[in-house]
């Protein structure tokens, strides 16, 4: 009896070195692989006279610095908060929303701290995951919006793009001023860390090793990586999907994403979707489309699809003023 247990407490220590030692080396080499910046074609343009320039402070100390393409009150159906991608700036927001904007909508656009003409928070890196640093300076523009007197009464809606459309999901979905979040070629961690997992696993593994490994197995593994990531980067990673399965059911999602987009593939994006559930109206992928290009694509189809999702947020003054003289008759 006495050998019968020696040999369990031999083969638990045996299988508690192997995963410590898989684990290390797990951490080891996909690390640096989940931390490296994909190529991205990101935006930015030079500043816009016809734009209102102002600072906005948010969390920790930072200034954001934002401009506003705004309409006179009369004409406003709504402010659209614009989220840049990891590499872009506020001034990219026409780029994507000039169909918004043509429709009567006001563009509040900012950069995130870290980047454009907003300040520097030192003991914090920014990456291409959105962190919950990106979130907080999503709401600081809300909170924002709600307490300036010429923008108050303006319903809210959420546009962003790559990790910005990250950020707008997560923010948008536990925001009680937000109901409508847009998004193009946004992505999660869960799913993009999962997906590139079973596809990459196969160069650093054998065979047999992979035939041996369970999926729950797979999955703490990419825990441990986006934990020791989120140490070395003084920050939190924003959970998208767990944002999105516990909003509330009246939120509504438009999603674009690119057929042809190496980085967030149409696998992804439909994973996103899923996680939506009933709160998606529409996963709208581009053919032939790759990351943030749908717009130079098809522009007509983009502005059409932006308008037609943003006018469940406000309708139009002219229709509110026929519906009261036609009451009035």
């Amino acid at each position: 009896m006495m050998v019968f247990w020696w040999i369990v407490g031999i083969a638990i220590g045996l299988f508690i070195v192997a995963e410590v030692a898989f684990n290390l080396y797990a951490l080891k080499v996909v690390t640096p692989i989940f931390e490296r910046s994909p190529v991205l074609q990101s935006n930015s343009a030079p500043p816009n006279c016809r734009a209102e320039v102002f600072d906005i402070p948010s969390t920790s100390g930072v200034m954001l610095s934002a401009c506003l393409f705004q309409r006179p009150e009369t004409e406003s159906r709504g402010v659209i908060v614009f989220c840049p991608e990891f590499g872009g700036n506020k001034w990219s927001c026409m780029k994507y929303c000039e169909g918004l904007w043509e429709a009567g909508y006001d563009i509040l656009a900012f950069d995130f701290r870290n980047s454009g003409d907003s300040s520097w928070q030192d003991n914090y890196r920014p990456m291409h995951w959105v962190s919950e640093y990106e979130l907080q300076d999503v709401e600081a523009v809300i909170a924002y919006v709600r307490s300036r007197e010429d923008l108050r009464e303006r319903p809210i809606g959420l546009f962003g793009i790559s990790r910005g459309g990250s950020a707008a999901l997560a923010v948008g979905a536990r925001s009680p001023q937000v109901e409508l979040i847009a998004t193009d070629s946004a992505f999660a961690a869960e799913p993009m860390m999962n997906y590139f997992a079973q596809r990459w696993i196969s160069l650093y593994l054998p065979a047999l090793v992979l035939k041996l490994l369970p999926n729950w197995h797979l999955d703490l593994t990419m825990r441990l990586v986006r934990n020791a990531s989120q140490h070395r980067h003084g920050c939190r990673f924003a959970k998208i999907v767990y944002a999105l399965r516990r909003a509330p059911d009246h939120k509504r999602v438009l999603m674009i994403s690119g057929q042809a987009d190496s980085y967030v593939s149409p696998e992804v994006a439909r994973a996103i979707a899923n996680a939506a559930g009933p709160l998606l109206e529409e996963l709208w992928i581009v053919p032939k489309c790759k990351h943030n290009s749908a717009r130079n694509l098809v522009p007509d189809q983009y502005d059409a699809r932006l308008v037609r999702f943003f006018s469940a947020m406000s309708p139009l003054r002219e229709e509110k003023s026929l519906s009261l003289h036609s009451s009035a008759s």
